[in-house]
């Protein structure tokens, strides 16, 4: 498995805090089975977390070199996850933020959990105007998406793809997170399932439990391009293969609950 979203590099963000970290997770990955992280940190315009692409770049080859010399078999590949911002897209065409392994093909890109800003599409759009396909991490992670899903089937229907978190689908309560990540599933909507690992003990490396989530969900054709081909793809600058949309499984059950118990109470009502 591939793992395309990770907070693996330590002291640069809100992940690792120490290279004893860092190894703790390669360690929990390998074990999952992932084969190849790509480590991508926050990149944001301004604050603690601006980070930009000559120290990731050096922080990841160092971290390649500190984990063959543990013995741990994992490629570590760079990356960022760059805040969508009006810049954004000038920042990938002056090479300031990275996109994946730096080839300028594809790029990770977050908005704020609690909004979608009146700049976004366009600045979508004008990354793939620079020639770069956005990936979208986390929708569902989104309090204004996760109640829009529909909305995101247009991002996707114009070349944007999504990325959903393991633990959205791993996880053991079923909260609005989950709901969302599973209809997306099931719509065929999601291009790439991934960690989005931050520590150890929080969203801690491993896609295993995600993967046979979405082979329930989806089929295991499809749990194996979401963790595996279309990673693979992304990584050799290849097209990622993309699907039909089908129609909401869950819209449609959960109207005819309500259509059912209307008539029932319709029929109550003239009885």
């Amino acid at each position: 498995m591939i793992d395309l979203h990770s907070h693996i590099l330590p002291g640069i963000d809100d992940g690792a805090q120490s290279w004893d970290e860092t190894l703790a997770m390669a360690r929990i990955a390998v074990a999952d089975g992932v084969k190849v992280m790509v480590a991508t940190p926050h990149m944001m315009d301004a604050g603690p977390f601006a980070n930009r692409a000559p120290e990731v770049l050096a922080l990841a080859a160092e971290a390649q070199e500190r984990l063959k010399m543990a013995g741990i078999d994992l490629e570590i590949v760079p990356g960022g996850e760059l805040f969508l911002s009006p810049e954004t897209p000038a920042g990938i065409r002056s090479g300031e933020l990275l996109t994946y392994a730096n080839q300028r093909r594809y790029a990770l890109v977050e908005l704020p959990g609690d909004d979608v800003p009146p700049y976004a599409e366009q600045a979508l759009f004008e990354c793939q105007l620079a020639g770069v396909t956005p990936v979208l991490a986390h929708p569902e992670r989104n309090s204004v998406l996760v109640n829009d899903l529909d909305r995101l089937a247009e991002w996707v229907e114009r070349g944007v793809l999504l990325q959903v978190n393991a633990l959205s689908l791993a996880s053991e309560s079923e909260g609005r997170r989950r709901r969302a990540a599973e209809e997306l599933i099931e719509r065929r909507l999601v291009h790439f399932v991934a960690s989005d690992a931050h520590t150890t003990r929080r969203r801690r490396p491993g896609l295993s439990r995600a993967k046979k989530r979405v082979a329930t969900l989806a089929g295991e054709e499809m749990a194996q391009i979401l963790v595996a081909e279309n990673p693979r793809r992304l990584l050799s600058g290849e097209p990622v293969r993309v699907f039909e949309p089908v129609k909401p499984k869950r819209r449609g059950k959960l109207f005819g609950r309500l259509f059912r118990r209307k008539a029932r109470e319709q029929s109550a009502a003239s009885s």
